[in-house]
C-alpha cells in the first residue's frame, strides 16, 4: 500500500483501434487508483482533468503517450505506451509500500 494512502494496483490494459487484428495488438500495463472522492465520476471533472494534464506531461519526458484515461467514482485507471515508465511507476508504488 503506498504511503499516501491511496490503493494502488496493475492491471492488464490493451491499446487497439478498430483496424487492428486482435492478435496484434500490444498490451500496456494500466493502473487504477483510488485518487478522488466519490463524487469525481468523469474523466472531464476539472481535478481528473488536471491529473490528465500531469500524466500528459510525464509521457511527454519519457517520449511516450498516455494511452488510455478513466474516471470513475474516483477511481482512476490509465496506461502509458512505455515499458520504461511503466517499471519507473512501479519501482514508485513499491517504494511507497516498502517506506
Amino acid at each position: 500500500m503506498p504511503t499516501n494512502g491511496r490503493k494502488t494496483r496493475e492491471t492488464n490494459g490493451k491499446k487497439s483501434s478498430q483496424a487492428e487484428d486482435l492478435h496484434d495488438v500490444e498490451p500496456y500495463a494500466a493502473f487504477e487508483v483510488e485518487m478522488f472522492p466519490s463524487d469525481v465520476d468523469s474523466a472531464s471533472h476539472p481535478y481528473a482533468d488536471q491529473f490528465r494534464d500531469m500524466l500528459e506531461d510525464v509521457a511527454r519526458e519519457y517520449d511516450c503517450q498516455l494511452v488510455s484515461f478513466d474516471v470513475h467514482k474516483g477511481t482512476v485507471n490509465f496506461s502509458f505506451d512505455s515499458n520504461e515508465l511503466t517499471a519507473e511507476i512501479l519501482r514508485l508504488i513499491q517504494g511507497g509500500r516498502n517506506g
